[in-house]
């Protein structure tokens, strides 16, 4: 969403009617509003009537509950994970690869 003049709390303060979860301003000036999958659509619309404000982008990120933690994993067993994540991701037809690993090995984590 584009700043154009308008604050965070702004933003929040109208955004919490549509119960969302969390607004945020990034290091480019951008409002990044967290809601629920199915309160998207509803955030969104209220932003845009309340503010004035145009959506430039909208998407569907999953966030994982917990993390799973990774202990004596072998590197090549984390290295084939790493390799299968980036060829998900270069397939066309796949638009985000999620996971929750965290390996516990900082000299494995890239």
């Amino acid at each position: 969403m584009a700043k154009d003049d308008v604050c965070v709390d702004e933003v929040l303060e109208v955004a919490l009617e549509a119960g969302v979860i969390d607004v945020e301003q990034d290091e480019d000036g951008r409002i990044i509003v967290d809601t629920e999958v199915a309160d998207t659509k509803t955030a969104e619309q209220l932003i845009v009537d309340e503010l004035k404000l145009e959506i430039d982008s909208s998407e569907t990120i999953w966030h994982p509950n917990a993390d799973t933690q990774v202990g004596d994993v072998e590197e090549a067993t984390y290295t084939s994970l790493s390799k299968l994540e980036d060829e998900l991701e270069d397939y066309d037809d796949v638009t985000g690869v999620f996971h929750n690993l965290v390996s516990t090995d900082s000299a494995l984590a890239t």
